[in-house]
């Protein structure tokens, strides 16, 4: 059975969000910056604390996932809120340097510098589809390539990378819906934390 790809922000349009979300086109150069930093700071493998990001970052705060990396850098116990899957796929990519999951995967991705990454997580979705859609599928699901493709084309109008295109899409349209602009991963905030809550 085929599935049915729901109507779709144009490329056309995309590009137009990107130019208004153009302070957020290069947020995974910083991230990927700060992250190394981390990595840096404690001894670990760059690619091993970007993953680590990746796997914490579905349904977590900015804030908090840098808490939580640094804490995971100090070899810290998480705490009991953090899901067990997230917990299980962190063992998983340390025993088998394997991930799951199209938006960790592209995260990590993005954040290790691949300019063809797009990263599509609620605020895309929020972009990109009908409302009460999300994108949930695996990364070759149709919606998911459709996606991905329509990111590619606003990219090509820009003549900016697929993956900065998404950062700026995601950038405007965090702050037309939270009315500031997105958070930042910040070194500081991995680095010598004890309270992991805030």
């Amino acid at each position: 059975m085929r599935a049915i790809v729901p109507r779709m922000t144009s490329a056309v349009r995309l590009a137009a969000i990107a130019t208004e979300g153009e302070a957020g086109r290069y947020w995974y150069d910083g991230a990927r910056r700060e992250l190394a930093a981390v990595a840096d700071h404690y001894d670990q493998k760059h690619v091993d604390v970007i993953t680590v990001a990746a796997i914490i970052s579905p349904r977590t705060s900015v804030r908090r996932n840098m808490k939580l990396v640094g804490m995971w850098c100090r070899g810290e116990e998480w705490p009991d809120d953090v899901y067990g899957q997230k917990r299980r796929a962190v063992y998983h990519y340390l025993e088998t340097g394997e991930v799951s999951g199209q938006k960790v995967i592209a995260f990590r991705d993005a954040l290790c510098g691949f300019e063809d990454a797009v990263v599509l997580d609620t605020w895309m979705a929020t972009a990109m589809l009908p409302p009460g859609h999300i994108f949930r599928s695996r990364g070759s699901h149709p919606v998911v390539v459709e996606a991905r493709d329509r990111i590619h084309a606003a990219a090509a109008l820009l003549q900016w990378k697929p993956a900065e295109v998404q950062a700026a899409v995601w950038s405007a349209t965090y702050t037309k819906h939270r009315g500031t602009v997105p958070p930042t991963l910040t070194a500081s905030d991995a680095i010598g934390v004890t309270d992991e809550r805030n």
